[in-house]
C-alpha cells in the first residue's frame, strides 16, 4: 500500500510522492532501499477500503453469502434446539430433520459463495494495483530505478502487494457481518 503512495527519504527527511502528477524531489542515494511511508493501523485500512470501491458489486455479493451463512448458523442452532427438545420428550420429530438438513448444505453453499467471491475480487484488486504500481515506476526509470536493488522492486511489486490479499479476501466481508449480525440479533431481541 505504501507503494502506491509516498516514498520517504530518512537521510533528507524528503518525501517522494509517486502518483501520475509526481516530481522526484531532491537526491537520493542510490544504493538505499525504497523506503515505504509509515502509516498506522487506521490510515492504512481507509487506504484498503477506498480500492475497494471499484469492487461493490462483488463486495455485495460476499457480504450476502456471509449474512446468509450466520441467518443460517443460527436458524440451525434454533432448529437443532427444537428438534432435541422434540426428541427428548418423544414427539414426533416432522419436517425439523429436513430442515436441519437444508439449512446446513445453504449454510455450505453461502459459506463458499461468499469465500469464493471475495477472493476473485482480492486477486482483481491485487492485480489493479500491481498495474497502478507498475504505472508509477515506469516514468521513473531508468533514472530512479538505476542502482536500486532489484530484489527490494521485486518484492515490493510481489510480496508487499500480495500482504493485502489477507484484508480484501478475509477481512472486509467477515468484519461487517460481524457488525450486522449482531446488531440485528439485538434490535429483534429488544423489539420483541
Amino acid at each position: 500500500v505504501a507503494a502506491l503512495g509516498e516514498f520517504g527519504d530518512e537521510s533528507t527527511g524528503q518525501v517522494i510522492q509517486a502518483d501520475d502528477s509526481a516530481e522526484i524531489r531532491g537526491p537520493r542515494p542510490l544504493n538505499k532501499p525504497v523506503e515505504p511511508v509509515n502509516l498506522g493501523a487506521w490510515q492504512t485500512g481507509v487506504r484498503l477500503v477506498h480500492l475497494v470501491r471499484t469492487q461493490w458489486p462483488r463486495l455485495s455479493v460476499a457480504l450476502g453469502g456471509g449474512l446468509f451463512k450466520e441467518c443460517g448458523i443460527i436458524g440451525l442452532g434454533v432448529t437443532s434446539a427444537l428438534l432435541a427438545s422434540r426428541v427428548a420428550t418423544a414427539a414426533e420429530p416432522g419436517i425439523l430433520v429436513l430442515l436441519v438438513i437444508v439449512i446446513a448444505l445453504a449454510m455450505a453453499l453461502f459459506s463458499w459463495l461468499e469465500s469464493f467471491v471475495s477472493h476473485d475480487m482480492a486477486y482483481l484488486l491485487l492485480a489493479d494495483m500491481r498495474m497502478a504500481l507498475y504505472r508509477k515506476l515506469d516514468p521513473l526509470s531508468p533514472a530512479y530505478l538505476l542502482g536500486r536493488r532489484s530484489g527490494d522492486l521485486a518484492s515490493m511489486i510481489t510480496s508487499d502487494v500480495e500482504l493485502v490479499e489477507s484484508f480484501f479476501a478475509h477481512a472486509i466481508a467477515p468484519l461487517i457481518v460481524a457488525v450486522l449480525v449482531p446488531g440485528a440479533v439485538s434490535y429483534t431481541h429488544l423489539t420483541l
